[in-house]
């Protein structure tokens, strides 16, 4: 392992400079979720949703999908917005 002699100023000035930036993180972070989860939890966007599976079921079924496949295929379409839910803090499973 190589010996690298950093100086003592250096380090103290890094590890002041990553303290400002995770304070900045932790001031911003936060609120960007909050952003995040009232757009994917209003209630248009819970209605958008519900339209959007309601529409790609009848698409299905329309083809001529059985609607137990249709089903199924329109619970994997909202799988990924179940995982993002159980992800947030509040959220259900």
């Amino acid at each position: 392992m190589a010996n690298h002699d950093i100086p003592v100023e250096e380090i103290g000035q890094l590890v002041q400079q990553f303290g400002e930036v995770f304070a900045v993180l932790g001031d911003k972070v936060p609120a960007l979720l909050r952003g995040v989860i009232d757009i994917l939890y209003s209630p248009e966007a819970g209605r958008r949703i519900g339209q959007s599976a309601g529409a790609f079921y009848k698409e299905l079924t329309e083809a001529g999908i059985p609607p137990d496949r249709a089903l199924q295929l329109a619970e994997a379409y909202l799988a990924p917005l179940r995982m993002l839910n159980s992800m947030v803090p509040g959220g259900q499973q």
